[in-house]
């Protein structure tokens, strides 16, 4: 099970609260030591938060504030494995969750620390620059091996579209794949939906795919967002970023759907 923990979501005003109680008064050296420690650890969460970083820190717990259950058998090495495998990661500059981020390996028994891209399903995805996590041109072009499956049963649920008198199975298995494709769009690193608020303003079709590696649009425009039309384009328009993948939306035959 995740959590978050308050105390590196609002990690400001724990350093405050922190602060203020290393200079409390009868308070031993041993427990300002130990207070000096947890607040050094939430400075550097707090630098962390603010260009996009993951480090692990203590506990089980990642800079980001996402935590996991730990056990006190349970070695170390496992429990970090299992804080960057866990879904929930926050970016806390988009504001919003993420599982391909930089993360932060501080130096083993020596100074200095180096910095990956990370996915929290594929693991290890090569070298970053500390403020890689901040630009999406910098992001790598990285799909996971779900998402490739997903295709791959998108496209075998396209194909199995058969004509009538076969109704209800056209309409699960249309069902089932806008489900899917739905979940292809949640996905996204650098396609989203944007609007054109000068086209919106005179009633003319005003919604359109945008990919942030362009920094141009990728789709006409349409009257409202539809995750289909956004599939598609988004689709078409990944190859010229992705050449080396197994799935494509030109394999996906529409032609035999009734």
């Amino acid at each position: 099970m995740i959590t978050y923990d308050l105390a590196i979501l609002d990690v400001e005003a724990s350093i405050k609260k922190l602060t203020a109680k290393i200079y409390e008064r009868g308070k031993s050296n041993t427990v300002r030591v130990f207070i000096n420690q947890h607040k050094i650890a939430l400075e550097d969460a707090q630098e962390c938060q603010k260009t996009s970083l993951h480090r692990y820190l203590t506990g089980g717990h990642c800079s980001c504030g996402l935590s996991v259950e730990v056990t006190d058998d349970e070695p170390f090495s496992i429990t970090q494995e299992r804080v960057f495998r866990a879904r929930g990661h926050v970016d806390h500059v988009k504001g919003d969750l993420t599982k391909l981020f930089v993360r932060k390996w501080p130096a083993i028994n020596t100074d200095g620390e180096f910095f990956s891209w990370w996915c929290t399903e594929c693991g290890y995805l090569g070298a970053a620059e500390p403020n890689s996590g901040i630009s999406s041109s910098d992001h790598p072009l990285h799909e996971c091996r779900s998402e490739l499956y997903r295709r791959d049963l998108l496209r075998l649920l396209r194909a199995s579209v058969v004509r009538v008198p076969h109704a209800h199975w056209n309409n699960a298995t249309r069902a089932f794949a806008e489900k899917i494709e739905y979940t292809l769009d949640a996905e996204s690193e650098f396609m989203e939906f944007m609007q054109s608020k000068e086209l919106a303003s005179k009633g003319k079709p005003s919604w359109f795919v945008f990919c942030s590696l362009c920094n141009a649009p990728v789709s006409k425009m349409h009257d409202v967002q539809v995750d289909g039309w956004m599939y598609e384009s988004r689709e078409q328009h990944r190859d010229t970023h992705i050449v080396d993948r197994e799935i494509s939306w030109n394999k996906i035959d529409r032609d035999n759907e009734s």
